[in-house]
């Protein structure tokens, strides 16, 4: 009977069969429960050990065989962890392990065949979700402050709903319309409801909650230009053309910039009404302690100054151009 429970759980704890040392090594542990104590001691420690191991709290990819020096191919049990992980967030299903028992994981056509099954499963969508909540930090949207009395129609509803919107958004791109690089960079459209439309200037959508809608695709598209992103790297009285570059060359590039000198105090420049955020972050090119960074994000940051800190658009700042 523990013989039994050691494979069934071991395996599934393992995502891999278990292998005959492993299984020695369960089974002394049994033993050494139920002679000191009872069998449901050692079944609790043969658990207790299983779910403390390396091979269960890791993804071991030790490979089946060496393809060049430094590089192994996976066995299809380490693929079927992978693909699992990877598009559900989660172990293996039967489905996967029966494929993998049967060494059907290899080529490349096996692996999409399974891929295409996993995606197809509404775990996908929540995993996609999460990727992408962590990719963009859309859980700090909501902690977004402004003061309604600049930014008229703001209020605390707002940064939740701007989330709401880019997540919205990106599922419809990845499931609905192709899941195209491309697309979620310069999709004409977006999503909002009664509040969202109300804020931005828009009619509202005729159902309710959020609906796809059409944006003018001179001013807004894609990803980049969603007020949950343009906000979250914005000043709360100001936008923030080092904020935005930042994100651009960090979360889009992967091109991670050094930190700043450790004897420079960091301040914006000071708001002034006379002047627009280019004029006043020119400083940043003039002075040679900063331009070596700044020259990398001020220019990206730069080309979102048609949005202001809340993701609006505007023509002007202080009445200039």
């Amino acid at each position: 009977c523990i013989d039994g429970f050691i494979q069934r759980f071991g395996s599934r704890a393992y995502r891999r069969p278990l292998l005959p040392a492993e299984t020695q090594r369960l089974q002394a542990v049994f033993d050494w429960g139920k002679q000191n104590a009872s069998a449901q001691d050692g079944v609790e420690m043969v658990i207790e050990v299983l779910l403390q191991s390396p091979d269960y709290l890791y993804r071991p990819e030790l490979g089946a065989d060496v393809v060049a020096p430094g590089i192994v191919r996976l066995s299809s049990y380490e693929m079927a962890t992978r693909l699992s992980y990877l598009l559900r967030g989660s172990m293996p299903d039967q489905k996967l392990l029966d494929e993998a028992a049967a060494d059907r994981l290899k080529t490349a056509e096996q692996i999409r065949v399974q891929a295409e099954r996993l995606l197809a499963d509404p775990h996908a969508r929540e995993t996609f979700k999460s990727f992408h909540e962590q990719w963009l930090d859309l859980e700090g949207v909501a902690s977004i402050e402004r003061d309604p009395k600049v930014y008229s129609g703001y209020t605390e509803a707002v940064p939740a709903l701007f989330a709401q919107e880019t997540q919205a958004f990106i599922d419809h791109v990845i499931w609905e319309d192709g899941g195209r690089l491309s697309t979620l960079l310069t999709a004409p459209y977006t999503f909002v409801d009664a509040t969202l439309a109300s804020f931005y200037g828009m009619a509202a959508p005729a159902s309710a909650g959020f609906s796809k809608v059409f944006t003018d695709a001179t001013r807004r598209i894609g990803l980049l230009t969603q007020p949950s992103l343009l906000s979250l790297h914005a000043q709360p009285l100001q936008t923030s053309p080092v904020h935005r570059g930042k994100f651009i060359r960090e979360s889009l590039l992967c091109q991670f910039l050094p930190p700043p000198p450790a004897d420079l105090i960091i301040t914006p420049p000071d708001l002034d009404p006379n002047l627009t955020t280019r004029q006043r972050f020119a400083q940043h090119s003039a002075d040679a302690k900063c331009a070596g960074c700044h020259e990398q994000m001020d220019p990206v940051g730069l080309g979102f100054e048609h949005f202001d800190a809340v993701g609006r658009w505007r023509d002007t700042e202080n009445n200039l151009p």
